[in-house]
């Protein structure tokens, strides 16, 4: 498929690096599209010449949309811009520019870089992950009060893990049991009272079993949780 009004050279060197183009006119109507990987085709509706550029991307991106249009008019130069479309429980993440060709049409050439975005996410969580095994390390280390260090150790845990709550339960050697020794981010005081034998409960067996165990819905497994009416005010899912 070929441009109107674009030069041959110059399409051509798009097509070897670009995956999306659109020609606009200078109200951001688009009068041609082209997407060389079909991968992208679903993102819009199907057709969608004449319709605006501003229609077609979701509304959160509109004001972005019009000060580029409006940039890119005024001052005749390229404009970068950056945005993510969600498809299909995935973001796709875009690097575009917005160029003038003449003064009644504007080229907006996109590149999705998700895979790019997502390698880079990657490796600032595993930069991020080493920065808490580090501090945890100079912690243990130093000899801190075991209730501070405790503390600092479940910080770290819910930045690290992502989750909204986590406890300690520590094994007494007299009398055998799980007992509560730290925890953050809950609501109640509801583990705090904690005395478990091993192989009783989800920490018991976790303990006996020395083995992860996952829940993925609380709501549709709650296990022994359910006769705590305290700990289904917490509403937690996992």
């Amino acid at each position: 498929m070929n441009f109107s009004g674009i030069d041959p050279a110059f399409e051509a060197i798009l097509q070897t690096f670009t995956d999306t183009n659109f020609i606009l006119a200078p109200d951001g109507a688009i009068l041609d599209y082209r997407s060389n990987n079909p991968a992208l085709l679903h993102l819009f509706p199907n057709p969608i010449q004449s319709k605006n550029i501003k229609e077609i991307f979701p509304s959160r991106l509109t004001g972005q949309l019009e000060h580029a249009l409006n940039a890119a008019k005024e001052t005749g130069n390229p404009v970068s811009l950056d945005y993510v479309l969600p498809v299909s429980n995935r973001d796709y993440w875009f690097e575009a520019r917005l160029i003038p060709v003449s003064d009644s049409k504007l080229m907006l050439i996109a590149r999705d870089v998700t895979e790019c975005q997502e390698i880079k996410v990657k490796m600032e969580r595993q930069v991020q992950q080493m920065s808490i095994l580090r501090s945890i390390d100079l912690a243990i280390a130093s000899g801190l009060d075991l209730h501070l260090l405790l503390s600092m150790l479940l910080d770290r845990v819910l930045t690290l893990m992502h989750v909204n709550a986590a406890s300690v339960l520590l094994l007494n050697p007299k009398t055998n049991l799980l007992e509560f020794a730290a925890g953050k981010g809950f609501h109640s005081n509801i583990l705090q009272h904690t005395r478990l034998k091993l192989g009783e409960g989800c920490a018991g067996r976790v303990a006996l079993d020395r083995k992860m165990l996952n829940i993925p819905d609380l709501r549709k497994d709650m296990v022994e949780f359910d006769r705590s009416p305290m700990f289904l005010k917490e509403n937690f899912v996992t």
